[in-house]
């Protein structure tokens, strides 16, 4: 059976803080390192994300909020995270945004990234929102998968003060939620 059929793209629940630290500690690792100052990606690891995680989805399933927080699961195992939320510092067309977006090292380039950007553009066309974007770090040598998924290269002007430096960011951006309709988890 192939991968892409065994993934299983879910509201997150407690039982996953674990996962979603550990993918996020090594995505992190695996795409920032030479971005982000050593001693920030060094700190970071599933035992020092796990609580952080945890208030992270007790906040979001005690809310009202239509802002999902969604992972990828094979079998019993957390490979993928999107945290979704309202925009922040966007420009006013963007009503929705992706906060976060990670994938287990291990487990990238076999849509599962696609899976979680597709299933949050879902949720979000079905609560009413219109166009999301997505910050990266500008030197992150995965923005060609936004575009891949039809993002539009929108601004290149946001910094994220980081370890004592101040690290550019870009933004992606639909203006269409339904145009990611034509990208399935298994395309």
């Amino acid at each position: 059976m192939d991968i892409q059929a065994k993934i299983i793209v879910r509201d997150a629940q407690l039982a996953d803080a674990f996962g979603i630290a550990r993918v996020h500690a090594a995505a992190w690792k695996d795409a920032y390192r030479g971005i982000v100052p050593d001693e920030i990606l060094d700190q970071r690891s599933a035992e020092t994300g796990v609580s952080r995680f945890v208030q992270h989805i007790t906040a979001k399933t005690q809310s009202s909020t239509s802002f999902p927080f969604l992972v990828a699961v094979i079998e019993t195992t957390v490979v993928g995270f999107c945290d979704a939320r309202s925009p922040k510092e966007s420009p006013p067309e963007f009503d929705c945004e992706i906060g976060a977006l990670y994938v287990d090292p291990a487990f990238q380039h076999r849509g599962i990234g696609r899976a979680l950007v597709v299933e949050a553009a879902n949720r979000f066309r079905t609560s009413g929102y219109g166009a999301m974007i997505i910050w990266t770090f500008s030197e992150n040598h995965s923005r060609g998968f936004y575009e891949k998924l039809g993002g539009r290269l929108l601004l290149e002007t946001k910094l994220l003060p980081l370890g004592g430096k101040d690290l550019p960011l870009v933004a992606y951006g639909w203006s269409e939620l339904s145009c990611l309709q034509n990208f399935h988890a298994n395309s």
